[in-house]
């Protein structure tokens, strides 16, 4: 039987290990205080190097132009006027747990050339600010590094992202999928795999013990695909009422559509209300995104026991297997969809079989592993 684990043993104390600490300076766009996967593996990542030891500073920048942006002067004057009204915010930061021997910066914008200390390690969070520094510098020492969560065509211009994506700059990448797609460009993209937080997400419920259901993101991103997952549980309801389903959903934008089913939303959800109110209470967690990274909530999910519908989206294949831990579908059939919402609700030991084998699965993905993975990496070790 598998049993409830409350807390993750695991000594997490890092600041007793002695390492040769680094300068290392995280490049971020200005934020809005709102829950964010990628901003989130990053602030876990800041935090670990900083309790190695580690000199480590989060810039976040009001603008990092590029000559490829389009409308560069308008963009420019909006920025200015965001970085005088919004400085100030950005020292706060209150869904994420900071270590206090980070420090936060705030700069309108960042020239390499004048701005980065000696030996520091620079890492951009995203193409426009690997593009910005190319503006700079026509060659990247090893000191210059490009974090790749997304393939990031569904932000921006794919010609965009393709030019940045080619640029000579060390570059790290969290799933096999994107590794696969940098390498195509000529790269060598060091592949540092996405982790499950075990201290955040783990089970409090057991696994037969849960309710029909069925809980999911909602997303205003397009790529995200919520109105797929939304068509399959609305034909879910026409062809089996009888099974009684709710939905619960989450986000950071405000919900308040009809559904013609009980839904209950979370907006702006913490990972304790993630754990205990979402994922927790969720016999069936159904990811619908188009395209993924890696897919952190859908992981989050699984390593809360429950069983995961999820397309083939890229980053979930690292952590899936179908029809053993997890049910993988087309991102085009909501028809099929639904039919393997009904076919979970109505086989609780086939869910529970997925669900066990899925748990067991993410628990696979530590964070120290993959945080000493990303140590290393800027250490070109």
């Amino acid at each position: 039987m598998l049993k409830l684990i409350l807390k993750n043993n695991v000594n997490n104390n890092f600041r007793s290990v002695k390492v040769n600490s680094l300068k290392i300076n995280f490049l971020m766009r200005m934020h809005d205080n709102t829950p964010s996967g990628g901003r989130s593996v990053v602030y876990d990542y800041a935090n670990f190097l900083a309790k190695r030891g580690h000199q480590v500073t989060i810039t976040f920048l009001a603008d990092a132009s590029f000559k490829l942006r389009k409308h560069n002067r308008m963009s420019s004057i909006f920025h200015v006027l965001r970085y005088v009204k919004q400085k100030k915010q950005q020292e706060t930061i209150t869904w994420h747990k900071i270590d206090p021997n980070v420090t936060i910066k705030t700069k309108f914008s960042y020239n390499p050339l004048t701005q980065k200390e000696s030996d520091e390690k620079v890492i951009a969070f995203d193409y426009g600010i690997a593009l910005h520094l190319a503006k700079f510098i026509k060659k990247f020492s090893d000191d210059y590094f490009y974090f790749i969560q997304a393939d990031e065509k569904i932000y921006y211009d794919e010609s965009v992202v393709r030019s940045a994506w080619k640029l000579p700059i060390h570059k790290i990448t969290i799933s096999s999928y994107l590794k696969e797609k940098l390498d195509s460009f000529g790269n060598n993209a060091i592949l540092v795999q996405n982790y499950i937080n075990t201290n955040k997400f783990y089970l409090t419920k057991t696994l037969a013990q849960r309710e029909p259901v069925v809980s999911l993101l909602n997303h205003t991103a397009a790529y995200k695909n919520t109105k797929l997952g939304i068509q399959a549980l609305k034909l879910v309801q026409e062809k089996r009422p009888d099974l009684g389903f709710k939905v619960i959903m989450f986000g950071n934008p405000s919900f308040d559509e009809n559904l013609g089913f009980p839904v209950s939303y979370f907006q702006h959800a913490s990972f304790r209300t993630l754990r205990e109110k979402v994922y927790n209470q969720s016999a069936i967690f159904l990811s619908t995104s188009e395209n993924e990274g890696w897919g952190l909530t859908a992981m989050e999910a699984m390593a809360c026991g429950a069983a995961l519908i999820s397309t083939r989206n890229g980053g979930v294949l690292d952590f899936t297997e179908d029809k053993v831990s997890a049910v993988l579908v087309p991102s085009d059939d909501p028809e099929l969809i639904a039919g393997e919402i009904i076919h979970l609700l109505s086989d609780d030991h086939l869910r529970v079989r997925i669900a066990r084998a899925g748990y067991e699965r993410v628990r696979e993905f530590s964070f120290e592993k993959s945080a000493l993975k990303f140590e290393a990496a800027i250490r070109q070790q």
